[in-house]
């Protein structure tokens, strides 16, 4: 994270602190949001979920949508045969 503050600071020409400082005052401008009650329940399941190793990698997400599961369709029509 040092090196994209180092590499964000030197494109900007401003110096780490400043960057720093500037990312605090935006995350602690955000408004803190309680969850409803349904969305605790939800937030608790997927959590016990990923303590027992019920989870997928961002790898592992991205491989399965990058295969589809069944072969694309032709989108042109085959030649008559003789």
């Amino acid at each position: 994270m040092r090196k994209q503050l180092d590499e964000r600071s030197h494109r900007e020409h401003r110096s780490r602190s400043e960057l720093v400082r500037e990312a605090l005052r935006w995350y602690l401008s955000l408004p803190v949001v309680k969850p409803s009650a349904a969305e605790a329940r939800a937030l608790q399941r997927g959590r016990a979920e990923m303590a027992q190793g019920e989870y997928v990698t961002l790898d592992e997400l991205n491989t399965t949508l990058d295969h589809p599961r069944r072969p694309k369709r032709r989108t042109t029509a085959r030649a008559a045969r003789p």
